[in-house]
């Protein structure tokens, strides 16, 4: 019975989306198929809300006072956000620390 309902949901999911696609203009079509993804992988748990408030307002902490090692490649604003992932999402722990590495190696 689980099996049978996955199916049909899914046929059901993948239905409305050729069904809506036909309406949207093509440069919508991107945006919508994000918003449909991560819809599905919030519902299901794979995205926390804390990683999606990240995504959509950035980190509430500032992180300004961190020194941007890799200031060759990154901008300063895209440093601080990483500290940011960091803090949020526990699937990014050390990320600033793996690029500082990998930052030593091509300065």
């Amino acid at each position: 019975m689980d099996k049978r309902l996955k199916i049909l949901i899914d046929d059901i999911t993948r239905a409305f989306y050729f069904s809506i696609c036909r309406g949207l203009f093509e440069r919508h079509k991107l945006l919508y198929s994000f918003l449909n993804s991560t819809s599905i992988l919030r519902r299901g748990d794979e995205i926390n809300v804390d990683e999606w408030n990240f995504f959509l307002r950035g980190s509430p902490t500032d992180f300004t006072h961190h020194e941007n090692k890799c200031s060759d490649f990154l901008p300063d604003a895209t440093w601080y956000g990483l500290f940011g992932l960091e803090e949020c999402a526990v699937n990014f722990k050390d990320i600033t620390k793996s690029l500082q590495d990998t930052c030593k190696y091509y300065v």
